[in-house]
């Protein structure tokens, strides 16, 4: 799974969007799970005391019980996770045309470029001159 934080809203609007994207054997629902755990562990106070432990004071932080303990808030999140589910809205099949021009109606010919200074069309044959 890969999180990705997008930051660009913060010093305007206050907020980051998050995306996760499964790249593994993980079902959506797991993975919507492990975001979500994630995200708590990292903002909430409470559960960022274990992030504060584990790098400050890694002598003192119990492996064995923290794994115990997530792997029992990974089920009940799941739990809840999968019984709170919203239908998937149907946006319908793939669209046949989304209004991109074609070459032809750009009068684009095979190979051609469009010259910024004096926007004619450049043929990449006769640019070997």
């Amino acid at each position: 799974m890969v999180l990705t934080c997008f930051d660009e809203l913060l010093p305007t609007k206050g907020i980051a969007l998050m995306r996760g994207d499964l790249i593994s054997n993980l079902h959506e629902d797991e993975g919507l799970t492990l975001m979500t755990k994630v995200m708590d562990t990292y903002l909430k106070e409470p559960e960022h005391e274990v992030v504060r432990q584990f790098n400050h004071d890694p002598n003192s932080f119990n492996y064995e019980e923290y794994v115990q303990k997530a792997l029992l808030d990974f089920a009940t999140l799941k739990r809840h996770q999968v019984a709170t589910k919203a239908d998937k809205v149907n946006l319908g099949g793939p669209k046949a045309h989304y209004g991109h021009k074609t070459d032809a109606e750009l009068n684009l010919a095979a190979g051609g470029t469009w010259s910024g200074r004096d926007n004619k069309l450049l043929d990449k044959h006769k640019l070997k001159k």
